[in-house]
């Protein structure tokens, strides 16, 4: 609006040649200021949105390098409970073949003690 008003200064309403020249110094620099404020403006926000997407990369990043690691993670506790199902199942069956030879000589003693009591 106050550019408006500088071109009312440029007619023969303003008869110095001196002062038509100083408003037309005023009038670009309102439009210099006009564009700068601008400018800024735009690039402000176009900072913000690169900020904002700078931070959105990152962290979609860091999600992904976090399911990685999760992955290996599960992986490994996998590995060592199969591990552990395994050296369990080798101690059982240990035992259980412990046990049954345990069994079997209760027995061989249990008819020999009978052989010597019935006789």
């Amino acid at each position: 609006m106050s550019v408006l008003y500088c071109t009312i200064c440029f007619s023969p309403f303003v008869p110095d040649v001196k002062a038509r020249v100083a408003v037309g110094y005023a009038c670009c620099l309102i439009v210099l200021i006009h564009l700068a404020v601008n400018l800024y403006l735009i690039l402000r926000s176009t900072v913000i949105s690169l900020k904002t997407k700078a931070r959105l990369w990152y962290a979609l990043q860091r999600q992904i390098w976090q399911r990685q690691q999760n992955r290996i993670k599960i992986k490994l506790r996998k590995h060592a409970l199969k591990d552990a199902i395994l050296s369990f199942n080798e101690k059982f069956h240990e035992e259980v073949i412990h046990m049954t030879d345990i069994e079997d000589s209760l027995q061989s003693s249990l008819e020999i003690v009978e052989e010597e009591s019935s006789s």
